[in-house]
């Protein structure tokens, strides 16, 4: 039994998930940034020491690597997409193909149908003249 007071359930989903059971919305790697340093932001070159400088070359260094990582990964999405589409009109063309072939299929049922009714027809007059025929020929 839980007692009243005890709100461990609460305090692990403020901890781990932020509070909401939706967790937070990953960070795409196209917007990760390196941050600057707060104790360089603002400063000159020549206004830095050698550490510093060392530090700053070295922020520089992780922004240039995050760069290429990211082109990579857009040049990797943008592949991605494109195989995408290709696929999207292969399939809308495969489903044209077919949607063609289903139509042509209901013509001909259609066509078959139309023939066939007007063939009764022809039958039914047919038996219905031969009828007055007989009934003709009967009555001389």
């Amino acid at each position: 039994a839980a007692a009243a007071g005890d709100d461990s359930g609460d305090r692990a989903l403020q901890q781990m998930m932020g509070g909401t059971l939706q967790g937070e919305a990953p960070v795409s790697k196209l917007d990760q940034a390196v941050p600057k340093p707060a104790h360089l932001e603002g400063r000159q070159r020549d206004e830095l020491s050698d550490a510093e400088l060392r530090e700053l070359a070295e922020w520089e260094k992780a922004c240039k690597v995050l760069r290429e990582e990211q082109d990579a990964y857009r040049k990797t999405l943008e592949a991605e997409a494109k195989k995408l589409r290709g696929e999207n009109v292969e399939d809308a063309r495969r489903f044209d193909e077919g949607l063609t072939e289903v139509a042509e299929a209901r013509l001909r049922a259609d066509y078959r149908v139309g023939y066939l009714e007007l063939y009764k027809v022809h039958l039914a007059l047919a038996i219905a003249q031969e009828e007055a025929g007989q009934e003709e020929a009967g009555v001389l």
